[in-house]
């Protein structure tokens, strides 16, 4: 015979339950709306991954704290996309607090703190200003040759951010060794079709042309945008990106009818047409 439980305990079972309930939805929704977000940025619809993220942000406070690692990735990953939306004051807020959780969470000799440091030093960038992205970028490069290996993906992106950051001033010499040590290790580790890849590979290329090496440019864009093709569609915003890149490089070789084939295609890019 199962016994009935008495009609004092009836009411604080059903509030645990109805607790748990909640905190098991709470952290569906926030898992839900990572991945919506991740997806849509995947997909270049920014504007919509930024909506998604900020509900992340809030179903993270709601499930796990204020001080929590998860809330500190959200922050993160919500201040990259409102980066390449350009809305840099938009972006410092969440990228602070990522910092502020991360310093106290994991110590600031962590992985974890040069990669928000690396975030920070994008938005500096993206700010044109240039001394204070110089100085978080190479403090988040001091940490992560201090603790992490030689040929980490992390430590290969933050050397790709700071060629970038003098490609981005004109300061090409000073930019290619630090691009071709990134391409160097994001080569060997992420894979030949991956999309932090292509990145490099672009970033190099601004660089060889304004050097003066067209071949070498030609050869590092066409590779960039196989990989964005393959990877992300032909329609998507980086690829016309990278055929805007390429179109300069072809006025630099006098090759007009190419300049203005890549001009046209990355133009129906932006216009969302056939």
């Amino acid at each position: 015979m199962v016994p009935k439980l008495s009609s004092a305990l009836r009411p604080l079972l059903l509030a645990l339950a109805v607790a748990l309930c909640l905190a098991t939805a709470w952290a569906q929704d926030w898992e839900s709306l990572r991945l919506e977000y991740r997806q849509l940025y995947r997909q270049g619809r920014y504007a919509d991954a930024a909506q998604a993220a900020e509900r992340a942000v809030r179903a993270a406070e709601r499930e796990f704290g204020p001080a929590d690692s998860n809330l500190m990735d959200t922050l993160n990953e919500l201040g990259l996309i409102y980066q390449v939306l350009k809305k840099y004051d938009r972006a410092l807020s969440p990228i602070e607090r990522a910092l502020a959780i991360c310093e106290k969470a994991h110590g600031p000799e962590s992985k974890e703190y040069a990669e928000v440091l690396n975030t920070l030093g994008k938005n500096y960038q993206g700010q044109e200003k240039y001394v204070e992205a110089e100085e978080t970028y190479l403090k988040a490069l001091a940490i992560s040759e201090r603790i992490l290996p030689a040929n980490d993906p992390q430590l290969g992106m933050l050397l790709n951010n700071l060629g970038n950051l003098y490609s981005d001033q004109d300061r090409y010499e000073e930019a290619e060794p630090y691009l071709e040590r990134s391409l160097e290790i994001i080569e060997e580790k992420a894979g030949l079709n991956d999309t932090d890849l292509a990145h490099v590979l672009n970033n190099l290329a601004v660089v060889e042309k304004e050097l003066g090496k067209y071949d070498e440019a030609l050869m590092l864009y066409e590779r960039s945008l196989g990989i964005f093709e393959r990877g992300l569609g032909e329609d998507h915003p980086l690829v016309g990106t990278t055929l805007e890149n390429l179109a300069l490089l072809y006025d630099r070789k006098g090759w007009k009818e190419e300049a203005e084939e890549a001009r046209a295609r990355a133009r129906r890019i932006r216009s969302g047409g056939p």
